[in-house]
């Protein structure tokens, strides 16, 4: 691990951190993160989005993760320049003064009056040791679904975060009998193999807007689809 905090990232890795910057002010720096970067460094990984953040903001001295995406969901990710941001988004990160929407791919057609998702989630170890989110835990969760289009057999929907569970759009996914299209964990092989034809390699789920209305801070930012996933749509419209 030593070795590991050595290794600088390369250029190209801070061009692309400095390229998908949002917006940015004194104490805030929203980046649109790519998918197959992990928040932070971990399993296999020397660099996540925040070392890398940190290697392209050296003038920044603390700059911290707000909250976290998966490796796999691209979009936004806010990253706090100074400790009294962090401490006071920590307090309003589940109130109606944050607002989190998802752009996401479910399997099957979702009923038009299902307006939300609610289910106690628990995590814990998967089969492989790997951390997972299971339905019927003790945590409450919330996911409000405000938009959905029939695409073919699947459904486009958009999405706000009212909890912030770990894999929690995921697992409450899977637990509809819905899955999200490219989901390797919680997902269905044989939709995910079907998808791949049409041009999906990755999870269908990107993080599209982050609002913020507090004393301290007003922002409200959209990332705009990823061009390989407005890519699968279109192929599905053809």
């Amino acid at each position: 691990e030593s070795k590991a905090r050595k290794i600088s990232p390369s250029k190209r890795l801070i061009k692309l951190i400095n390229d998908s910057v949002l917006y940015e002010n004194d104490s805030v720096l929203l980046i649109n993160k790519p998918c197959g970067l992990g928040s932070h460094s971990g399993t296999g990984l020397n660099f996540g989005l925040i070392e890398l953040a940190r290697h392209a903001r050296q003038h920044t001295l603390k700059l911290d993760l707000v909250h976290r995406l998966d490796r796999d969901t691209s979009g936004c990710l806010l990253l706090s320049k100074d400790l009294i941001t962090l401490r006071e988004l920590h307090g309003i990160w589940s109130s109606e003064k944050v607002e989190k929407i998802y752009i996401a791919l479910f399997k099957g057609h979702l009923r038009q009056d299902l307006m939300k998702i609610e289910v106690n989630l628990e995590i814990a170890r998967g089969e492989q040791g790997e951390k997972r989110a299971f339905a019927m835990g003790k945590k409450r969760t919330l996911t409000s679904i405000l938009d959905k289009k029939y695409i073919k057999n699947n459904t486009l929907a958009t999405l706000r975060l009212d909890t912030g569970r770990m894999h929690q759009i995921r697992a409450h996914a899977r637990y509809i009998g819905h899955p999200l299209a490219g989901d390797d964990k919680y997902g269905d092989r044989d939709f995910n193999k079907a998808l791949k034809k049409e041009g999906l390699s990755r999870l269908f789920l990107h993080a599209s807007r982050i609002k913020i209305n507090s004393e301290k801070l007003k922002i409200n930012v959209k990332a705009p689809l990823p061009i390989e996933l407005s890519r699968v749509l279109s192929n599905f419209e053809q």
